[in-house]
């Protein structure tokens, strides 16, 4: 029998399988937590994250549409559900969720972030100009004085413009050459 613990203790418990990469001990600690506690907003949400990173985008998209059904001011929704649809290749509807994420109050690490993913985005559908125009300020305005671990969010962020910006490069030299 599953180990049951009180909310926040799972989500801790979640946390530490997720920092260790154990996405399915992460998942099965926040899906017995979600069995007692349907509606709760924080434990939904890193289900959803890890389900996107499990590659089980339809359950996340279900389960970010009750999300939103119980707290419809949850900002982080929008994100989470441009990243799902971005990676099933439903872009239009990325570019929708993420448009009304940036068009949010945020703060300005968060603005970065969805600046990014606007950036990834344009980068599926091999529009280079486009998602530099979103990346390049991404980067300039991350509120960071040097790069953070590659593992954490921000970290992503930073060695995916760093390959977004070379192709983009080599792909204007290697047309220049050409023509």
């Amino acid at each position: 029998e599953a180990l049951f613990l009180a909310p926040a203790a799972t989500l801790s418990l979640a946390y530490a399988h997720l920092e260790a990469r154990r996405l399915a001990e992460a998942e099965g600690a926040l899906l017995r937590s979600q069995a007692r506690y349907p509606d709760n907003v924080l434990n939904n949400m890193v289900l959803a994250r890890v389900l996107i990173m499990r590659g089980k985008l339809t359950q996340a998209l279900v389960l970010l549409d009750r999300v939103q059904a119980v707290d419809t001011d949850n900002h982080r929704v929008h994100y989470y559900r441009a990243t799902a649809l971005m990676r099933t290749g439903a872009l239009q509807g990325a570019h929708e969720s993420i448009d009304l994420y940036l068009s949010l109050p945020l703060e300005p690490l968060y603005q970065a972030v969805g600046w990014h993913r606007k950036g990834d985005i344009h980068v599926r559908e091999r529009n280079w100009e486009a998602a530099i125009e979103f990346i390049a300020p991404a980067i300039e305005d991350m509120p960071m004085k040097e790069p953070p671990p590659a593992f954490t969010m921000s970290g992503v962020v930073c060695f995916t413009q760093s390959i977004v910006l070379k192709t983009f490069k080599w792909r204007t030299r290697r047309n220049s050459s050409v023509s």
